[in-house]
């Protein structure tokens, strides 16, 4: 088994927070690889070419543009169709594994947070999560984020983009949304962000101990 920390889910169940603090807490490597396929939207909403797609443009697009753009509702609805075609999967899951064989050629454990890193990016992680959330909660996170950027956008809006969202990723022939029975299911509707991590830390503390 690889030691990877795979967190799938849902949009706006938490994930990319979560494996922040699990990578801060271990000192593994993390890559939001939900964040690729959106920089892959915003180049392809922008008119420009994603094919070349690479971890150093990657870095550079994060450096250099405020990721709140790569949130928005036309990004994020243009990401999920995207996330269809195999030929965008494949270049996202390619560099997703060069990410991981470098940081665990490295001495390094890895945090990767997605739709498809247990099932089909690594699927020999040592530990796996999904999480979920009610559509209408993760709407609202959604909704709070996006009007630090625009104090005018609409809930409900939000809330329409987020279903359809849900039903591109759960739908798609290409990898969709699921998971396994070795998966920890983790619904973030209730409770706090520190409960949601101290039950994952918890649970890879554990596999760690085992980890040959």
């Amino acid at each position: 088994m690889s030691k990877v920390v795979a967190i799938d889910g849902t949009s706006g169940s938490g994930k990319g927070t979560l494996a922040r603090r699990v990578a801060e807490y271990f000192s593994f490597s993390s890559l939001d690889t939900g964040l690729i396929y959106r920089m892959m939207a915003y180049l392809d909403v922008q008119g420009e070419s994603y094919r070349d797609f690479s971890l150093e443009r990657f870095s550079t697009m994060r450096d250099t543009i405020e990721e709140a753009v790569f949130r928005s509702d036309d990004v994020s609805i243009r990401s999920s169709l995207l996330a269809r075609d195999a030929d965008v999967r494949n270049i996202a899951t390619e560099l997703q594994r060069n990410f991981v064989k470098d940081s665990l050629e490295k001495g390094r454990g890895v945090v990767l947070d997605g739709r498809d890193i247990g099932t089909t990016v690594v699927p020999d992680a040592f530990c796996k999560f999904f999480l979920t959330a009610d559509v209408e909660i993760r709407a609202k996170r959604r909704w709070m984020d996006l009007r630090k950027v625009n104090p005018n956008v609409s809930y409900t809006d939000v809330l329409e983009n987020l279903r359809k969202r849900d039903k591109c990723d759960q739908e798609r022939d290409n990898s969709p949304l699921t998971f396994t029975s070795d998966y920890t299911i983790i619904d973030t509707s209730s409770g706090s962000a520190e409960d949601v991590f101290a039950k994952v830390r918890d649970v890879v503390t554990e596999r760690l101990s085992s980890y040959g």
